[in-house]
């Protein structure tokens, strides 16, 4: 991993992001590319009005606030890691997706807000959008997440689709970086047919996955989302990773859209992966 970029909207998730960012750049000696993407603001009122803004004002101005964000940065890692900032003028998916191009990103990085106990949380337009237009792997920082350097990675994987290499050489570097285990997980539920192809697949990704110490585990659930909940904490995971294209239950979950709500109980980041 040689690049990350961190897409920030000024907000206290974001912060929070930056944070674990920080800490990750510097445990893998990554560069940061710190990045922002910002519109003309829009009037709430019933009258039309145009706002006296030049799109050079805000473009100043923003490249001022994350001057300060990259200075912030140089202090809380002593100089430690390369960071750079830069905005965007447009819709913030469109904008990260270029910047990904141009700084030929590894990783994207995004805050996530919690609600209520952080009993439920809300993935947000932004983030879902970037994870289905995206292949590079993008992760979503819960609020209150702190970065953790030697910890478990788990995956939820269903079996009824093949992984790609790409996605396992991911994973792989993922657990190497960490010295991390692989927790691989499915949740099945009481009237679940067995899929004729688990089997191959499991031996096909054991042997994947050899010299990374990695287990199975199948718990028994009418409710996936609580028992995928329960494991990652029975498990004290530090990253959970989803392949919402290639895991049926994470597939329709991703595309109910910005407004759907997935109830991770606790602070772990998502890391959401896709050939």
């Amino acid at each position: 991993m040689k690049t990350i970029l961190l897409a920030t909207d000024y907000s206290a998730e974001a912060n929070n992001a930056l944070r674990y960012a920080i800490k990750l750049a510097e445990f893998s000696k990554a560069k940061l590319v710190l990045f922002h993407a910002y519109h003309m603001p829009v009037p709430v009122t019933d009258v039309p009005a145009v706002i006296p803004v030049a799109v050079d004002d805000l473009q100043r101005e923003n490249e001022a606030a994350m001057k300060k964000i990259e200075d912030k940065v140089v202090k809380l890692s002593n100089g430690k890691i390369k960071v750079e900032s830069r905005v965007g003028f447009g819709m913030p998916v469109e904008e990260i997706l270029n910047t990904i191009k141009k700084v030929k990103a590894d990783l994207v990085l995004l805050g996530m807000k919690g609600a209520g106990k952080l009993a439920e949380t809300i993935i947000g337009s932004t983030a879902t959008s970037l994870m289905q237009k995206t292949k590079v792997p993008v992760l979503v920082v819960p609020a209150k997440s702190k970065f953790h350097a030697n910890h478990k990675i788990v995956l939820a994987y269903d079996y009824q689709k093949t992984i790609g290499k790409n996605i396992l050489q991911i994973i792989i570097d993922f657990a190497r970086l960490f010295r991390a285990e692989v927790e691989v997980v499915h949740v099945v539920k009481l009237d679940e047919e067995p899929h004729p192809s688990t089997a191959d697949k499991m031996v096909k990704l054991r042997a994947a996955l050899r010299g990374i110490k990695h287990h199975f585990y199948f718990p028994v659930s009418e409710n996936i989302t609580d028992e995928l909940n329960a494991f990652v904490k029975r498990q004290k995971a530090g990253i959970l990773v989803m392949l919402p294209h290639k895991h049926a239950m994470l597939e329709k979950i991703f595309n109910k859209g910005s407004t759907r709500r997935m109830a991770f109980h606790t602070n772990v980041p998502l890391l959401s992966l896709h050939d």
